[in-house]
Order: C-alpha cells, then sequence, then structure tokens
C-alpha cells in the first residue's frame, strides 16, 4: 500500500457516511430547487428555457410541475444559470433521480472535493511540476508552500 493509500483510507475511516449535499439540505427536492432558485435570481422560465437551449417553450413549466426532468446535458448550463456549483447540483440531481447510479459513482468516487481541497491539489501539482517536492508528499517551498507543508504533514 502506497503512503497516499495509507492517508486516504485513514482519512476515509475517519468520515462517517456522506458529506451532505448543500443543495439537498436547503431545497425539499430537485424541482423545489428549480423554483426556489429561479425565484431567488428573477429568472422566469422562457429566460431559462431560451438559455438552455430548448426547442419547447414548455420544458421548464414542465420540470417545474414535476412532468419531466431536467435533461442530465444541461446540467452544466443551468448551474451556471442558477449561480451553483456543478458538482453539487449533479450530485443533487443523482441522488434524486438516479439513485442506484448515484451510489455506483460514489462508491468508485468517493466524497468528491470543496474548493478549498481542489486549490490544495492545484497547488500540490504545480509545485510538483516545477521540482519543488523532493519526494512524495516531502516538500519545502517559501511562503504559501510552507502552509502547504503543514497541511500535508496534517493528513499524515
Amino acid at each position: 500500500m502506497t503512503m497516499y493509500q495509507e492517508i486516504r483510507a485513514d482519512q476515509v475511516a475517519k468520515v462517517s457516511g456522506r458529506r451532505k449535499n448543500p443543495l439537498k439540505s436547503k431545497f425539499e427536492d430537485f424541482t423545489n430547487f428549480i423554483i426556489q432558485r429561479q425565484e431567488q435570481l428573477g429568472v422566469k422560465n422562457i429566460e431559462l428555457n431560451s438559455e438552455l437551449g430548448f426547442k419547447s417553450p414548455n420544458v421548464i413549466a414542465m420540470v417545474r410541475q414535476g412532468k419531466c426532468r431536467l435533461p442530465v446535458a444541461s446540467l452544466a448550463k443551468t448551474a451556471k444559470l442558477l449561480e451553483v456549483d456543478l458538482r453539487d447540483l449533479l450530485f443533487f440531481y443523482l441522488e434524486e433521480y438516479e439513485p442506484d447510479l448515484f451510489d455506483v459513482f460514489w462508491e468508485v468516487k468517493g466524497e468528491y472535493l470543496t474548493d478549498d481541497e481542489i486549490l490544495l491539489v492545484l497547488k500540490y501539482r504545480e509545485f510538483k511540476k516545477e521540482n519543488k517536492i523532493k519526494s512524495g508528499l516531502d516538500f519545502e517551498v517559501d511562503g504559501a508552500g510552507e502552509t502547504l507543508n503543514n497541511a500535508f504533514k496534517a493528513l499524515r
């Protein structure tokens, strides 16, 4: 088992259950999410319909009435238009409409990263690319790197 696998296994063991999806905790269901976000942002059905490129003018109205699902292919644009995180929206959608698929994603992927964790990973990759990392998780850099060094030490 590699050092990463040991660290990851230890961290996973400390986490009980799944991370609460912030959308799921704020909104009763996916339909309710669409309705409330549109109202919060003042986005009309016809605007959302048009921005998402639906040919039928009724798609969003039908989604809001629970008569059809928002197409998965439109989730990225929907997240942008309704100003929410795409990962949160995707997992919310899958949990509600495709729970078996959601379970498979969760089993394969595990807990998804927060924005701060993504920044940490990107910074680590930057240091690795610039050869500022000696080996594995041990590295020395000035300034922000010291904070990263401490963060990685805390994972051990």
